[in-house]
């Protein structure tokens, strides 16, 4: 008997576990191959195994069955769409004793399909979006597991008529893997906590693999942090021999096995450990991440401008659609403008104004003169002012115009 006062155990309501799914794959087996009943218990069996879930006995499927029938577990809105029969249930799957088989009478079928036609349609394009990361575990479990969800293999699903997505593909096919290998034991590292070292190549020094190995530095770091952008993965951590401190490393880039953990002495097995969040935190990792353009790093010491860029065409139909930066604010202009304006604040540097300065006087001596049109495009010195500006702004380089700081 249960005790007084306490609760008694909730009922599964998945549709994964339990006596769901397990009318789930009656009616599957009703609606597919069909047969028997003790056909119908080797199918359920067989897949109950197959989700390594325990399997059920010849009393649990006739009970099971009773429950199906029922129609029990209709929501509100399937329940106004089916009448009931006599016997107070909703629907009748019988055995044909001539043909040995179980079939449904009509006029009413269960609604117990796992996908509906719309999500159906859309397995394509969810299969198109989780193909390119399939070498990632959690990925890859999730496609090899996801016939025991939609009841479809993932793997077979026809996506050459409807969705594409396309992405960049490595020029070297080991370079994938060993970015999605440098990704997963950095993950571990972050999880306890542990400094690490590695060996990462110069990402603007060009190296022809097969004369030359390139570039390379030894970077000690404190790792907090793994983002996915444009395609590759980067790593964010603090640097204690640098300025700024944080700083992010593309884990493409760093030399196969190099990655370790750095011991607290030559006599022990220990690793130096730190507190993951309270370094995120002490390191103001948030505010970096708010500042930065794409994936660079600007520290509270670069200097901020406020900027105001004119996009024209297609270029201002996307800026209108997407936000590019945090800090993207659009001006007002009247409607039969051809053009969008927006303001950005950009972070920059004493280094990268001074190598624009003199070009930015010349053009603006000529501007003045009347031999250069201002709407002149492209004008393309002003991107280099901001680190990134040029990879961010880039694409839309005919149909961008640098109005000026504000």
């Amino acid at each position: 008997m249960k005790e007084q006062g306490k609760k008694g155990r909730k009922a599964d309501e998945s549709w994964h576990s339990g006596k769901k799914l397990r009318i789930r794959l009656i009616h599957e087996f009703i609606m597919g191959a069909s047969g028997t009943q003790s056909e119908m218990l080797i199918y359920v069996n067989k897949k109950l195994r197959d989700l390594d879930l325990p399997i059920i006995c010849l009393a649990t499927l006739q009970t099971d069955l009773s429950f199906l029938n029922s129609g029990t577990f209709l929501n509100e809105k399937e329940l106004t769409t089916f009448n009931p029969i006599p016997g107070e249930k909703y629907f009748h799957a019988k055995l044909d004793k001539k043909n040995g088989k179980y079939y449904y009478e009509e006029p009413n079928i269960p609604p117990l399909n796992r996908l509906t036609k719309e999500e159906e349609m859309t397995l394509p394009f969810l299969t198109s979006l989780l193909n390119p990361y399939g070498d990632i575990p959690a990925f890859k479990k999730f496609l090899d597991e996801a016939a025991s969800i939609f009841d479809k293999d993932l793997k077979k699903v026809d996506t050459s008529k409807t969705f594409s997505i396309v992405s960049p593909k490595f020029n070297f096919s080991n370079d994938r893997v060993t970015m999605i290998s440098n990704l997963l034991t950095l993950l571990k590292h972050i999880e306890n906590g542990e400094e690490v070292t590695f060996l990462h190549s110069n990402p603007s020094v060009i190296e022809y693999r097969k004369n030359t190995p390139g570039d390379k530095s030894t970077i000690i770091l404190k790792p907090l942090y793994i983002r996915l952008y444009q395609n590759l993965y980067y790593l964010t951590g603090i640097r204690q021999d640098a300025v700024p401190p944080v700083q992010n490393f593309r884990i493409d880039l760093i030399r196969d096995n190099s990655i370790k953990p750095i011991p607290i002495g030559k006599d022990t097995m220990k690793m130096k450990t730190f507190d993951v969040e309270k370094a995120r935190k002490d390191s103001q990792l948030e505010g970096f991440l708010q500042r930065s353009l794409g994936i660079w790093m600007n520290p509270e010491t670069s200097l901020t401008e406020v900027v105001i860029i004119r996009f024209h065409g297609w270029a201002a139909k996307h800026l209108q659609t997407f936000q590019l930066h945090h800090s993207q604010t659009y001006i007002p202009a009247s409607d039969n403008t051809g053009y969008s304006d927006y303001e950005f604040t950009l972070c920059t540097y004493d280094k990268y104004l001074k190598g624009i300065s003199i070009e930015e006087r010349k053009r603006a001596m000529l501007i003045q003169d009347g031999s250069l049109d201002p709407q002149n495009r492209p004008y393309v010195a002003w991107l280099s002012r901001y680190p990134e500006a040029g990879y961010i702004f880039g694409r839309f380089i005919n149909f961008i115009e640098f109005i000026g700081k504000k």
